[in-house]
Parts: C-alpha cells; structure tokens; sequence
C-alpha cells in the first residue's frame, strides 16, 4: 500500500488530484476545514485529519495520527495556501505572518515530519506554487507573490538536498 499525505484537501485542485489517485493511495487528508470529513466521507482508503497548520501542536497530533498507521509516506502534496489582498501599506503585518505561516513554515515544518517517512519510502515531495512567481509582484497581491517565491527559493535547495535520498521534489 502506498500512503500520501495532501494538506488543503477541501480545495478544488486538491479534489481533483484526490480523485485521481484515489485507487492507488491510502490518502491522508488534512485541513482546517471540518467539512472535509464530510466531503471524503466515502473513500475506503483514509485518514481524515483537521488540522491548523499555524500551530506546531495541530501538527504534531497529524503525525502521530499518522504514525499509527504507517512508518512510510510515498507522498506529500502542499495544497494548503491562503491569499491575503491588501495594499503593502496597509494590510497588517498580522496578515503576512499568518500568510507566511500557512504558506511557508507549515510546509517547511510538515516536510520535516515528514524526512523520515518520505525517505524510508524513496518519496516524492510536491509544492503547489502559482503564476505569481514568474510576474512581478503585482500590486495588492505583494504578500501572495512573497510567499511563493520563497516556496519556489525552498522547493529549488530542498530537491537538490534530498536528490541523494531518492526523494524527489517538485513544485
């Protein structure tokens, strides 16, 4: 059995590869929205998890959810990601650490969870990122733009890092 962990679950894009995969994974689904239990109530093959990915505690209960379960992740697909649209000026900063949180840190601090699970199983990482790191920054969408970039500045030393651990890493 090959198991993958999907953060942001409940979103559209993360349905769509859901669904696809559906048959070949134990899916681990988490988000912070609790219809996610209702939304994957009927696949036979998963773990349902709601989790704040602000705070390493919710995290933490995550993986040893998981770690009941299996000692391998074949997957891990970051789909969890919130926008925050505001002039620079005036959104307050408690909106970009929060955005930077979900955004940046989750992923970094899930993918260390993850290390050992993802290695033992040869695994494969993925970042979902966005058009925005290939514009500049587009006014009003700055901490977005900030957010992605740094997860693409992230993806690009992690995959040469763990490239000699079999694990790939893609964005």
């Amino acid at each position: 059995m090959k198991y993958a962990l999907i953060t942001g679950a409940s979103g559209g894009l993360a349905h769509n590869i859901i669904t696809a995969i559906k048959d070949d994974f134990f899916l681990i689904l988490t988000d912070i929205n609790p219809a996610i239990s209702d939304k994957y109530n009927d696949l036979p093959n998963k773990l349902i998890v709601v989790s704040d990915l602000t705070d390493k505690d919710s995290i933490n209960n995550l993986f040893d959810k998981i770690l009941k379960i299996t000692d391998k992740l074949d997957l891990v697909i970051h789909f969890a990601g919130i926008l925050e649209i505001g002039s620079v000026m005036e959104v307050k900063v408690e909106a970009l650490e929060t955005l930077m949180q979900v955004n940046l840190f989750a992923v970094y601090f899930i993918n260390q969870k993850a290390f050992p699970l993802l290695k033992k199983a040869k695994g494969r990482i993925i970042h979902l990122s966005s058009e925005y790191v290939t514009l500049l920054a587009l006014p009003f969408h700055s901490f977005y733009t900030i957010a992605k970039r740094s997860i693409e500045a992230y993806n690009d030393s992690l995959r040469r890092e763990l490239r000699s651990f079999g694990i790939k890493v893609k964005s």
